[in-house]
Order: C-alpha cells, then sequence, then structure tokens
C-alpha cells in the first residue's frame, strides 16, 4: 500500500473499518508531523528575530498559523453562562 506501509495482500485482508482506522491514524501523523516542522521554523525565526525588535513578542507574530486560533465551538465557562443569559432574555425567560 506504499505510504501506509502495508503489502497488497495486508490490503486486501483489512475490513473497511479497518483500513479507515489506519487510515486516519496515518493522517493525522503526517499532520501532526507537517505541524511540527513549521512551528520548529517559526520558533528559530523567533529566536533569530526577537533580540533585534522590539515588536515581536511571541512567535506568532512572526507567522500564524490556523492551528493557533481557538478551535471553533470552544468557549469558556463564563462566555458560555453570558450567552444563557442572553438568550434566556431574548426568550423572556427569567432565569
Amino acid at each position: 500500500m506504499g505510504r501506509m506501509g502495508y503489502t497488497a495482500g495486508e490490503f486486501w485482508e483489512m475490513t473497511p473499518r479497518e483500513f479507515w482506522n489506519a487510515f486516519s491514524a496515518y493522517n493525522q501523523q503526517r499532520d501532526e508531523s507537517f505541524r511540527e516542522s513549521w512551528n520548529q521554523a517559526r520558533m528559530i525565526g523567533f529566536w533569530s528575530m526577537v533580540l533585534h525588535s522590539k515588536k515581536i513578542k511571541k512567535p506568532s507574530d512572526i507567522m500564524k498559523f490556523h492551528w493557533d486560533e481557538k478551535p471553533f465551538g470552544l468557549v469558556s465557562d463564563e462566555e458560555k453562562e453570558r450567552i444563557i443569559k442572553e438568550a434566556n432574555k431574548a426568550l423572556g425567560k427569567k432565569k
């Protein structure tokens, strides 16, 4: 199977579920390796430039990556309470 390291015989003996699990794990490992490489490059750039600039305070000031952003859907407990209060107020509920 090439990049995933399976022989043709191993591939054909797999169930679709087994293949999907192996494929998902392979993709996750590749993604983590990709991110690690870019984070290393950013850290090298950060430490090379931080001594020469007062504007650079953190590595994301040099390069911003989409994985640095807060994942969609994750909110703090305070934010949840605020949203619930606003929704209850809009619906005319007391609580």
